[in-house]
């Protein structure tokens, strides 16, 4: 199944819908929009058995938009589950899902997996589904019953047992909270709350900045916990748009892999071969371009 990595090389120009939308997401989602969560002074990393190398040996590298290079792994559902399974209980998984290909603007939907739970953030004008912490089974249940959801992007990030518990109970408290709703605990869901208009209103988030919350300087006055956090998991860009986020959780120094988890994970392995995975405006909310497969 994995043939396609074993030999060669395949080059693949972005497509034009990927050229189109590189060109769109520059224009609403400009470098001086990111954010830099980066802690004062990094100590080192607690002391920890290695995660399995074979787990995230990359298959293939690709272009990431206009970003840079970055390995990734293609798998089928049943076998990250094996891997999800070998892997909740020392890290956390980010997750990106690309929106249905009629949305007006497609930039992905981002979500945060620890332990048995998908914390989820949508518009506030969804009532009690605005923010929610979904058991894994469900959300598994959702991906394999949807025609719209070809594919999703998962990237793991390896962090200390203590860490992992801090972060359970941070993003269960987040939920809970905001279902009260505590007034310290409350933001407001702004598509791109990084943008200039956005500038003074410091409780601004979309699914982006939630699934990265953790890193906030401004949670961890609420949450002193999260400082420990914060010094071992370290620095990261976080960007409004999801699927330009992909490169910079790979520049954080927890990250372990990238897996483009596919229905159909020997087909998606041919199109990318060929430059035609991105021929669609869903395929081309992941931006991966001019692969290059592992000789």
């Amino acid at each position: 199944m994995f043939a396609l990595f074993s030999s060669g090389l395949a080059h693949a120009e972005p497509s034009t819908c990927q050229l189109r939308l590189m060109r769109i997401l520059g224009r609403i989602s400009p470098a001086n929009e990111a954010r830099l969560f980066e802690p004062k002074v990094l100590g080192p990393l607690p002391p920890r058995k290695e995660l399995v190398a074979q787990r995230f040996e990359p298959m293939g590298k690709a272009q990431v938009g206009n970003s840079g290079e970055m390995s990734l792994r293609i798998e089928s559902p049943l076998d990250f589950a094996m891997k999800y399974q070998a892997t909740k209980d020392k890290g956390f998984w980010m997750m990106m899902n690309p929106n249905p290909a009629d949305q007006r603007l497609a930039t992905g939907h981002a979500t945060i997996i620890i332990g048995d739970f998908v914390f989820n953030r949508l518009s506030d004008d969804l009532g009690q589904q605005a923010m929610r912490a979904i058991h894994v089974d469900e959300v598994a249940g959702l991906f394999m019953h949807s025609r719209e959801t070809p594919y999703l992007v998962t990237q793991f990030f390896e962090v200390s047992p203590q860490s992992l518990e801090t972060l359970k109970k941070f993003f269960h408290d987040r939920v809970w909270n905001y279902h009260m709703p505590e007034a310290e605990w409350r933001t407001t869901y702004e598509r791109l709350p990084l943008s200039a208009e956005n500038k003074d209103k410091p409780k601004c988030e979309n699914c982006s900045l939630f699934s990265w919350s953790f890193l906030d300087p401004r949670w961890a006055d609420l949450v002193p916990e999260l400082r420990a956090v914060q010094q071992e998991v370290g620095s990261v860009v976080v960007d409004q748009i999801p699927i330009q986020q992909l490169f910079n959780n790979s520049q954080n120094r927890a990250y372990r892999g990238t897996v483009l988890i596919a229905k159909d994970a020997a087909q998606t392995e041919e199109f990318l071969k060929k430059g035609i995975f991105s021929d669609d405006v869903v395929g081309a909310q992941t931006l991966f371009h001019d692969f290059k497969a592992t000789p």
